[in-house]
């Protein structure tokens, strides 16, 4: 599967079939979403999951085969950077310099939260167990482990 996302002048998250040539018709897409679709940040797939954090806090997990929501709910902070996994968590920044951390094994909910000075309008970088996050003060290296996910 292929998953397409757009943000202007319609935010759409669109399934196609993986190996499709040519022209797509409509009748070849899988599924179209557009709740819940950022503008900024880019989708990330986990388990059959494709996870959207949306400019306003909204995140929303999708299953990736049919396109059904699975969950919804909110961060109160506002996001530009795309989310990234490392060790099987979900990891975003926040504008305000917030470091969330979700668990997708909990149905999806943050599990911690770190404050980081500066602002966090970067996507972070993931190496091995290390996780790089940039904030408008610092550059930040973090070691990730199984037990720090919760």
């Amino acid at each position: 599967m292929v998953y397409l996302s757009c943000g202007s002048p319609n935010k759409l998250l669109v399934a196609l079939p993986g190996g499709s040539t040519g022209m797509i018709a409509d009748k070849q897409v899988v599924w179209k979403a557009a709740r819940g679709v950022p503008y900024i940040p880019s989708p990330i797939l986990l388990d059959n999951r494709l996870i959207l954090v949306a400019e306003n806090g909204i995140v929303t997990a999708l299953d990736a085969l049919s396109g059904s929501q699975i969950s919804q709910f909110r961060i109160r902070d506002t996001f530009s950077a795309s989310p990234a996994s490392i060790n099987g968590t979900i990891v975003i920044p926040g504008d305000s310099g917030t470091l969330y951390l979700l668990d997708p094994s909990h149905g999806l909910e943050v599990s911690r939260k770190y404050s980081l000075e500066g602002e966090g309008f970067a996507s972070v970088a993931a190496y091995g167990a290390n996780l790089y996050v940039r904030t408008t003060e610092f550059l930040y290296c973090f070691t990730m482990t199984s037990d720090q996910r919760r």
